[in-house]
């Protein structure tokens, strides 16, 4: 099951997640590689992305502590298309999930600027997915 975190007809999805065992034991920084696809209201946009186990996982607990009130911001910065996607929690339980995919990191790129709201409810079940990724 792909990690999907959906509030509100608004979803970000975690897609077609691929982690590359010869590449991590060959030292490369980029051993897994996946989509992100983002439903913002009427807009969607999807894109692929690439990064480390490591900062996958690392991102995970960030994002955990995110939602036991232990941080107030997450971002995930792809590296070579500038996608990013940030969570910003209000301290109440809310949090606005928005960010930027981007096709490559030149200005005549296709992008989506995106931004929904989300509470904490939905959270637990999208971690757990994205655990087992």
């Amino acid at each position: 099951m792909n990690p999907k975190l959906e509030f509100c007809g608004s979803f970000l999805e975690i897609t077609d997640f691929v982690y590359d065992k010869r590449a991590a034991e060959a030292g490369w920084e980029d051993d897994c590689s996946f989509g992100i696809t983002v439903q913002s209201g009427r807009f969607s946009g999807s894109v692929n992305c690439s990064g480390s186990l490591r900062a996958v996982q690392a991102f995970i607990a960030e994002l955990e502590a995110l939602t036991d009130f232990r941080r107030s911001e997450v971002t995930w910065q792809e590296v070579w298309n500038g996608s990013t996607v940030t969570f910003s929690g209000d301290g109440c339980g809310h949090i606005t999930v928005s960010g930027v995919l981007a096709e490559d990191r030149t200005d005549s790129a296709h992008s989506l600027k995106f931004r929904f709201l989300t509470d904490q409810t939905v959270y637990p079940q999208f971690i757990r997915a994205m655990k087992s990724l």
